[in-house]
């Protein structure tokens, strides 16, 4: 099941407009080892977030790091973009893909690459 929402939902965010690579694997805490592989091997230019709090379990804040180092951007929130809908798609299709067998749902994931 969990397999399935990071499968889904790389293929959702590979089909953004502004973006060319998904890192897959990324650590929800940034560290300053992997904020360094961001910058000098991925060659990205900042890490983007929006304008709502993130926080890490221990309350501080999670791109602290990225902002100290001046390669943070805040964007605001889009009106009418939820990510608890995008959530609930996710949700309601993985339903669906619950009906199908394995091959099925292995022509589907293909047909989204």
């Amino acid at each position: 099941m969990f397999h399935m929402y990071i499968i889904l939902r790389l293929a959702l965010v590979s089909g953004l407009k502004w973006v060319d690579e998904v890192i897959a694997d990324a650590p929800y805490a940034i560290t300053e080892k992997f904020m360094n592989s961001l910058f000098n091997e991925h060659k990205i230019d900042y890490i983007i977030h929006g304008d709502d709090p993130c926080l890490l379990p221990d309350g501080t804040d999670a791109y602290a790091l990225a902002k100290k180092a001046g390669r943070y951007k805040q964007i605001k929130r889009t009106e009418g973009v939820s990510s608890t809908d995008i959530v609930g798609t996710i949700t309601s299709l993985d339903q669906s893909l619950k009906l199908l067998d394995n091959s099925q749902k292995i022509d589907w994931l293909e047909k989204l690459t």
